[in-house]
């Protein structure tokens, strides 16, 4: 439909049909679809928690967090290297697969809805890490 619409304004462009004609053949052809509105993450929550005590509950602007991200792939990503203990070192683990272009790219095809888990992990000493899109 949209091959018929470019088709009329070429027809139009060309002096081969007037203003009034393409308005009635435009008004004729159907618009197609809209494409609906996905929403853009705005924030990231970072939730902390240890044996039911919350620890950490941080809402961070996506921007800022999609800057540092691009930044820590350029220099070459989080490092296991630097965790403390075992969760630490899964979570790092999970966010160094996180490929941010692909979550955004899924998003915005409306593959993905908001809000979307990031990493949602915990041990057995009451630990529990919850990291997401908003």
């Amino acid at each position: 439909m949209q091959e018929e619409r470019i088709m009329i304004l070429q027809m139009l462009k060309d002096g081969n049909i007037t203003v009034e004609e393409a308005a009635k053949l435009l008004e004729a052809v159907p618009a197609g679809a809209e494409k609906p509105v996905i929403p853009a993450p705005k924030q990231v929550r970072i939730h902390i928690m240890e044996k039911e005590n919350t620890k950490v509950n941080v809402t961070v602007p996506f921007s800022l967090v999609r800057a540092g991200l691009k930044l820590g792939q350029s220099i070459g990503g989080f490092s296991v290297k630097f965790a403390r203990d075992e969760l630490s070192s899964e979570i790092l683990e999970t966010l160094n697969g996180v490929d941010i272009s692909v979550v955004l790219a899924r998003v915005g095809a409306g593959e993905i809805t908001l809000p979307y888990v990031l990493v949602d992990a915990a041990d057995d000493e009451g630990q529990h890490v919850h990291i997401a899109l908003e």
